[in-house]
């Protein structure tokens, strides 16, 4: 079940998607932070679990080698949700930062590219392990633990999904 939820963070009102698991996710300062869908994006494939939430003082713990970038960029929060679908496994982390422009350095400093992904509305990159979108001032990463054909379309089905509620959390920033 999704429902939008309006939320106060750091002096700004965002609008965000809440979901997986029944329950609102906290953010480091106790705020309801986005959480992405519990299932319905794809037939067979459902949330496992609670998401995890990490504010910027965590953010090291989580992507060793790769805070820095997006800690130096603007960096808000990271919410990341694990799903199955049979014996398939993914691992979706919404990286929330501060506006689009923070959300675009880091997608450019990361050289993701500009490839097109059909109904993702952003600059998006995709192959059988890993999908990647920009999102207005989010960027999605989605990770095929199992690297199977249904996996990539149940990533590309969770993007889209994601990209339909994530549409302007930065709106109020």
């Amino acid at each position: 079940m999704n429902r939008i939820v309006t939320v106060a963070a750091a002096g700004a009102v965002v609008a965000i998607l809440l979901a997986c698991g029944g329950g609102a996710g906290r953010g480091p300062e106790g705020e309801v932070v986005e959480v992405l869908p519990a299932e319905g994006f794809a037939p067979g494939w459902s949330c496992s679990g609670q998401p995890e939430v990490v504010g910027p003082e965590e953010l090291y713990q989580r992507i060793d080698g790769g805070a820095e970038v997006f800690l130096q960029e603007g960096f808000r929060r990271l919410v990341v949700a694990t799903y199955t679908g049979g014996s398939s496994e993914l691992e979706a982390s919404l990286y929330i930062m501060d506006d689009a422009e923070a959300a675009r350095r880091v997608w450019e400093r990361q050289r993701r590219g500009d490839g097109i992904v059909e109904g993702l509305p952003g600059p998006a990159s995709v192959d059988r392990w890993q999908l990647a979108v920009l999102l207005d001032c989010a960027i999605l990463v989605v990770d095929s633990l199992s690297a199977s054909e249904d996996a990539v379309g149940a990533m590309k089905s969770l993007a889209r999904t994601v990209a339909e509620g994530v549409s302007g959390p930065c709106g109020g920033a």
